[in-house]
């Protein structure tokens, strides 16, 4: 099938980037007094379909970047687009696996510099920080549904390339307690904490601080198969709703802020996280 055209004109910021730099700043200041280690922080961008163009078109727009879970899904007048690389949960049999994304770098089209770039991500001590931080966080949320002692860090720090971004990414497993299914396990351990922050409930209560609420972003998808439970992680996701026949949409990026983060760094990571499905809405 032929590639749609652009169903979007734009994709207007919902606040001014130095809005979202102040947000991190706050939340640095505030990891400093001791009041958390980290906290995701997320702006957001909106925009309306193009008379004639719908949510499945975006999804068409992303198939040469495709991610390992993207979904789409609608109801009625309202649908969701997600170019997911985030694993947020599969459940087969007794084993459980989470496989937290923390640690970001955009894509190079010159290869040297491409490399270089991993290779910096995967050397940063501010990273690999954030991303052993989640990954005690998941281990510590998988440990409310598994048997005792059978929580275990597979893969720790690998490099996993996208079309548009590098990510550092961890594996962890565990052996599900007797009773627990795919709902007992979901309510265990959702939101996930990749995208929330450590401790997970003090940085829900930063971010609800700092954003109006998400909507379906940085949620989960999840599909039951067989018996066997595949949840994402909502990032690289639209939400879509038609209202009077126009379909508008709203969509997210986030970084984790640490002690050491920098708002202009965080800020511009969001734009690299944003650019693919910048891409698909308007060209």
């Amino acid at each position: 099938a032929a590639t749609p055209p652009p169903p979007a004109d734009g994709l207007d910021p919902e606040a001014p980037p130095s809005a979202y730099e102040a947000a991190v700043a706050d939340v640095v200041a505030r990891i400093a007094s001791g009041e958390l280690f980290q906290a995701n922080i997320a702006r957001a961008w909106t925009g309306t379909l193009n008379p004639g163009a719908d949510p499945f078109d975006v999804l068409l727009r992303l198939a040469d970047r495709a991610s390992a879970y993207g979904a789409f899904w609608r109801l009625g007048d309202r649908a969701i687009v997600s170019n997911s690389p985030e694993l947020f949960l599969t459940l087969d049999g007794d084993r459980i696996e989470t496989r937290p994304i923390k640690g970001t770098r955009p894509r190079d089209l010159d290869p040297v510099r491409d490399a270089a770039l991993a290779g910096e991500l995967l050397a940063s001590a501010k990273d690999r920080a954030e991303n052993l931080m989640i990954v005690d966080l998941m281990r510590n949320d998988l440990a409310r549904a598994a048997v005792p002692g059978s929580v275990a860090v597979e893969r720790l720090f690998e490099i996993e390339r996208l079309p548009t971004v590098h990510h550092l990414v961890s594996t962890v497993t565990a052996t599900t307690a007797p009773g627990v299914g795919p709902a007992e396990l979901l309510e265990a351990t959702f939101p996930p904490g990749s995208i929330t922050g450590a401790p997970k409930h003090q940085a829900m209560k930063v971010i609800a601080a700092h954003e109006p609420p998400r909507g379906p972003w940085c949620g989960s998808l999840f599909h039951i198969a067989d018996g066997k439970l595949t949840a994402s992680v909502l990032i690289r996701t639209a939400a879509f709703e038609r209202l009077s026949g126009e379909w508008r949409f709203r969509t997210l990026a986030g970084a984790g802020i640490v002690a050491d983060s920098d708002p202009v760094s965080e800020r511009i990571e969001t734009e690299a996280k944003i650019r693919a499905l910048r891409e698909a809405l308007t060209g």
